[in-house]
């Protein structure tokens, strides 16, 4: 009689495995050469898992020229400069091998550094490499290496400026190169300035891989997911690129026609991804354009939101995927502004300001460098410990402690620039707040009635104004109005004003007018 071995059964197995579904590519993800169970793997369309012995089979067509892993929660990849190992890139061979080493690391408190539309292009005019090292980098650097325990960034995109790529020879390996000596990793997603904005092709085959060629060959993958500690991360890719043939009025951008959506290969791959996710865990999902923008305050003084006009896509498409998760947070940038509110009970939306505030090229005037709504040129700060997330805006030019507001004497503000001589009203610009802060203004041991407002950035406004270098540009960069304004009346002006502001965290930021 024969004897069947364990291995003998485990091999039949495998044959059958490999008759029935061949595979194209294979691997192993491990650390310190133990393979690691249960790692999401993907080429962008098929996703699998790995099995007892870290190894995965995929029956790939290989369209996108590589593959990735969702790294498990516990665990960094290495990198290639600043860039994440978390994909490898495969041929056209019968079966490509790619494995993929991890490293153990604690994650139970962890720090991202969350920045967007940084928007270097080379530019001799417009001096965005110089002002970016005088007055961004190095507070970057600096607050990066202040932090103590596991860091990694998200950049939200626009790091380059893709109608300078040619005219300036300066596109997205320049802009890695500007950040030599940061404190990696960092993870990308695509921004609409991150295209191609030159070639040939039909619209659909600018959509499909034209546009986002350059990006994925110098930066990775333009859609992938990630662990760390609880919170499972998406980065997506909502730019469709249209081409250069595209007619403004259709794509209602200048210059290289765009669109605002995920194309339905990267949401199919994205129920896929999130079928594997703790829905009881935080989610942050980041892309570049946001789904929704602020429209003023309602009638109980809350913020009021409006989805994003399209017509490739409503919002929805979006939320349907992600509503039964327990805690959602979208991550954007693109508007050049702050912008933090509450789409649903679960969902809160964090549009991110620039880095390069509103634009590099208003850089002829001794003020500081600010954004269409009054923010200042930054980043934001987000702290994760178990499943509890809390986030601060840090300007670059200044402390945490004194980015969160700008206090106006409406009595000394120029009429054009929405001053109001004679009122003796204070107007409080509160950047990053959402429905949970809390601000309270007193007049010596007065409390004193605050109204909310949705108003314009007295600063920005006389920056915009005065700004000669956009004088042949005048419909651009214009000033914006915002919800985050308040305005309280002064009644004794002998006596000094104390603006207390509470975030939702209870954390405390106080201003004094004298």
């Amino acid at each position: 009689m024969k004897r069947v071995t364990t291995f003998s059964i485990i091999a039949a197995i495998l044959l059958c495995s490999c008759s029935s579904n061949p595979a194209t590519v294979v691997g192993r993800v491990s650390c310190e050469g133990k393979g690691i169970r249960g790692v999401v793997v993907s080429d962008g369309v098929e996703v699998v898992t790995t099995d007892w012995r870290g190894r995965y089979r995929m029956n790939s067509q290989k369209a996108n020229g590589y593959v990735f892993i969702s790294i498990p929660s516990g665990y960094e990849v290495g990198t290639t400069g600043l860039l994440p190992d978390h994909f490898v890139r495969i041929g056209a061979n019968d079966v490509d091998t790619a494995d993929f080493e991890l490293i153990r690391v604690n994650q139970d408190k962890f720090s991202l550094i969350v920045n967007t539309d940084i928007h270097l292009n080379g530019d001799s005019v417009d001096r965005d490499v110089e002002q970016f090292h005088e007055l961004y980098f190095p507070d970057l650097c600096k607050t990066a290496s202040e932090i103590e325990g596991p860091l990694y960034t998200l950049c939200l995109g626009d790091m380059s400026t893709d109608g300078k790529w040619a005219k300036n020879n300066y596109g997205l390996p320049e802009y890695l190169k500007e950040l030599d000596g940061y404190r990696g990793p960092i993870f990308h997603v695509m921004g609409n300035h991150d295209n191609q904005p030159k070639g040939k092709g039909t619209v659909e085959e600018w959509i499909s891989y034209i546009g986002e060629k350059d990006y994925k060959e110098t930066i990775g993958p333009d859609y992938y997911s990630m662990n760390i500690g609880n919170v499972h991360f998406v980065m997506l890719d909502n730019i469709l690129t249209l081409g250069p043939e595209t007619k403004k009025r259709d794509a209602k951008v200048a210059g290289t026609g765009f669109g605002y959506a995920f194309d339905q290969e990267q949401l199919d791959w994205l129920a896929k991804d999130l079928s594997y996710a703790d829905q009881d865990k935080p989610l942050i999902m980041c892309y570049h354009v946001p789904l929704y923008n602020t429209d003023g305050i309602d009638e109980n003084g809350k913020t009021r939101i409006k989805a994003r006009v399209s017509k490739f896509q409503t919002p929805d498409v979006l939320l349907d995927m992600v509503n039964d998760f327990k805690e959602v947070h979208f991550l954007c940038g693109h508007w050049h502004r702050t912008e933090t509110y509450n789409i649903s009970e679960s969902i809160m939306n964090h549009t991110v300001a620039s880095a390069g505030a509103v634009s590099w090229k208003i850089n002829d005037l001794d003020m500081p460098m600010i954004c269409e709504d009054g923010t200042p040129g930054g980043y934001q700060i987000f702290t994760v410990e178990g499943d509890d997330i809390s986030w601060q805006l840090k300007s670059s030019y200044d402390t945490i402690e004194n980015s969160q507001m700008r206090v106006y004497d409406l009595n000394t503000i120029p009429v054009e620039y929405g001053g109001e001589p004679g009122s003796d009203k204070l107007l409080i610009n509160i950047f990053n707040w959402d429905d949970e802060w809390k601000i309270d203004v007193y007049e010596g041991e007065k409390k004193l009635d605050v109204q909310r407002k949705a108003g314009y950035d007295p600063l920005y406004k006389q920056i915009r104004t005065e700004t000669k270098t956009l004088l042949h540009r005048p419909t651009a960069f214009l000033t914006s109005i915002n919800a985050h304004m308040f305005t309280v009346k002064r009644e004794n002006l002998d006596k000094g004003i104390t603006i207390t502001v509470t975030d939702r965290f209870g954390n405390e930021y106080v201003d004094t007018v004298k």
